[in-house]
């Protein structure tokens, strides 16, 4: 009876220190990365290598980083990652492999964040992350910054961007002189109409470099349209760009 006694004793000191499977799943949490590189100065393609980039695994500051981004459409990019709950990450945006974004303004997250000029997260759970642009510079930008002012809860935001190389290689457009506008057949209350210039503006070159291409052959601009007025998906609005004031 004694020998017996010890046995079940024995088994329920081990049994005790068996975890659920609940416990175990919650120490970690996956983070959704979304970036939109419509700000990068150049025109990025799904050929392209979008990283998240950063100081905990399976982030890492180099190309080795298991932070990589699958292009959704567009400029529009997304990646999850798994960390343990409770980690403490810095990271940034790196495309191609050389060209890394500029600083952000210090976070407000807390004083563990309160002079870091790196994109910042502290894992709570399972998190979708708001969309982050790629900050071309030259300054610093919040973490989560639109490069637009809010179009608010009636309009929609389309960024218009068009590459004037083409025509500046053929002669038949001054870098320096000329400028790029838009019209089209917008909606009422819309930005695009065919009868008005919407004026485009020269971009600049990233403040951090890393881009080889030449920004300033780009021009654009945000146009906003209500959304009262897109009656469907996909809704077709035609527009074309022009040269200087006039159609000529």
């Amino acid at each position: 009876m004694k020998k017996l006694f010890l046995l079940l004793l024995a088994v329920g000191v081990c049994s005790a220190f068996v975890l659920p499977q609940a416990a175990i799943s919650q120490t970690t949490a996956t983070v959704t990365f979304n970036v939109n590189t419509a700000t990068a100065p150049d025109t990025v393609n799904p050929a392209y290598h979008v990283q998240i980039r950063g100081s905990m695994a399976p982030l890492t500051w180099d190309n080795a980083t298991g932070g990589v981004l699958t292009n959704v459409a567009g400029d529009y990019w997304s990646g999850q990652v798994n960390f343990h709950v409770g980690d403490t990450v810095q990271f940034k945006i790196n495309i191609n492999d050389g060209a890394w974004e500029q600083n952000v303004t210090p976070s407000d997250t807390g004083s563990a964040f309160s002079s870091v000029t790196n994109r910042t997260l502290i894992v709570k759970g399972d998190t979708v992350l708001p969309m982050e642009f790629f900050n071309s510079g030259p300054g610093t930008t919040k973490q989560y910054a639109n490069p637009w002012t809010s179009a608010g809860d009636t309009m929609i935001s389309v960024y218009f961007r068009v590459n004037m190389q083409g025509r500046a290689d053929a002669g038949q457009f001054n870098m320096t002189t000329d400028s790029v506008a838009v019209r089209g057949g917008g909606p009422a209350g819309s930005d695009l109409d065919w009868g008005t210039n919407f004026q485009l503006t020269q971009e600049s070159p990233a403040s951090n470099g890393g881009f080889s291409y030449n920004a300033a052959y780009f021009w654009s601009g945000r146009l906003r349209f209500p959304k009262s007025a897109i009656t469907s998906y996909p809704d077709t609005i035609e527009y074309k760009y022009l040269i200087g004031p006039t159609w000529g």
